[in-house]
């Protein structure tokens, strides 16, 4: 394959030799002669780094690619680089449709080219969509649906009773019989060894395009929104509602919490309250991230620094100079001061110092809107449509 041949796959442009022959793939520390690879950061490459034995890299629109003597830059670099090994390097695996010492129950119900591995046992109304792989040793018992194109790996364990029980006067505990199921929508990965337990009356949801890490425990009727993340081990307690697009990052969550959507739960933190809408919360107890941002220009016309400070929930002080106030409300995303009044910035800086409860409020309004005018794919998608339009 050359140059040309990636960049005509993936619809981009090159800079440099479109005919430079690409032979493998390769990592940034690692790479070989005649390699493309992927380079996230400028400051990934080491200082004096010699790239012109690259074919070719991937890398996004801040990333000048070194001395490679081609470049593909594309706002998601990360997943062209990806997709590009996996459309020309990867081999089709042959898997047998059902692994050995596997069981399957009468009543399990299975799509189009499912694929199940050693050792597990499917047992009850259970439906699996179409293209799903199911890995070794999975458990999927009592009432579970399974959408198409999901990926449940090794040691996984879906349907069985959560942990709830009813008390007497004595202490004397009796564990609560469960009634719902688990669904699972579409696209959805289930890490190894992840513990989904069924509803007590109505069903665990896990909507399309979830992504849950290894080891980690969802109990009973717990919602989780389309594209939450929950990377590394996590334990969500039940009735747990979890937000489109909520990031969950080796937490413990309490019952009945609710996580906003685009809420942010950041490495290890215990969380007792619900999480706003965008928030960003950390430590134990969680509590609201929040930085502050101040913005003195002068001369001001639409600030690259405000958009990306309220991408990630920063509250901003900044003068109302310019088109500084088409991207932000006043008191509602950020506080605006007259730009003559330098005791005005003063006064504002203070206020979100004081006030953690206005600077979160700010904070998560700031995000939501940005993640609306500053999103990457719906501006790239404009902007080719406009230069459509002109040629």
């Amino acid at each position: 394959e050359d140059a040309s041949g990636i960049m005509t796959w993936m619809g981009q442009s090159v800079t440099g030799d479109p005919e430079r022959e690409v032979d493998r793939f390769s990592s940034l520390s690692h790479y070989r002669e005649g390699s493309f690879t992927w380079i996230k950061k400028q400051e990934n490459i080491p200082l004096g780094m010699d790239l012109t034995g690259l074919a070719l890299v991937f890398v996004a629109e801040d990333v000048d690619g070194g001395n490679a003597p081609n470049v593909i830059r594309t706002p998601e670099s990360k997943h062209a680089f990806f997709s590009s090994i996996e459309h020309f390097y990867a081999q089709p695996e042959e898997r047998p449709a059902v692994g050995q010492f596997t069981y399957i129950g009468p009543r399990v119900k299975l799509g189009r080219n499912v694929r199940i591995g050693h050792n597990c046992t499917l047992d009850g109304d259970i439906t699996i969509g179409d293209d799903t792989v199911i890995w070794n040793s999975v458990v999927l018992l009592n009432r579970v649906t399974v959408g198409s194109r999901c990926d449940i790996h090794s040691g996984a364990v879906i349907g069985h009773d959560g942990y709830a029980y009813t008390e007497d006067a004595g202490h004397h505990k009796v564990m609560v019989k469960h009634f719902g199921g688990v669904s699972i929508g579409n696209d959805v990965l289930i890490g190894e060894n992840v513990c989904i337990s069924r509803g007590t009356i109505d069903d665990t949801v896990l909507e399309d395009g979830v992504k849950i890490d290894a080891l980690g425990h969802i109990a009973h009727n717990c919602w989780f929104g389309r594209n939450a993340a929950m990377p590394v081990p996590c334990s969500v307690s039940g009735s747990v509602h979890v937000g489109e697009n909520a990031y969950l990052a080796g937490d413990i969550i309490r019952n009945q919490c609710t996580i906003g959507e685009n809420a942010f739960v950041g490495l290890g933190a215990v969380v007792v309250k619900d999480v706003a809408p965008g928030q960003t919360v950390v430590g134990n107890p969680a509590k609201p991230f929040i930085k502050k941002k101040a913005c003195s220009s002068s001369i001001e016309n639409s600030s690259n620094s405000i958009g990306e400070a309220m991408l990630i929930g920063i509250p901003v002080v900044a003068a109302d100079v310019g088109g500084i106030k088409s991207l932000m409300k006043h008191n509602e995303e950020g506080i605006l001061y007259q730009g003559t009044a330098p005791y005005m910035l003063a006064d504002g800086i203070i206020r979100l110092f004081k006030d953690n409860k206005t600077a979160s409020y700010m904070s998560s309004n700031a995000r939501k809107r940005a993640l609306k005018t500053h999103n990457i794919g719906a501006n790239f998608t404009q902007l080719v449509t406009i230069y459509n339009c002109i040629r």
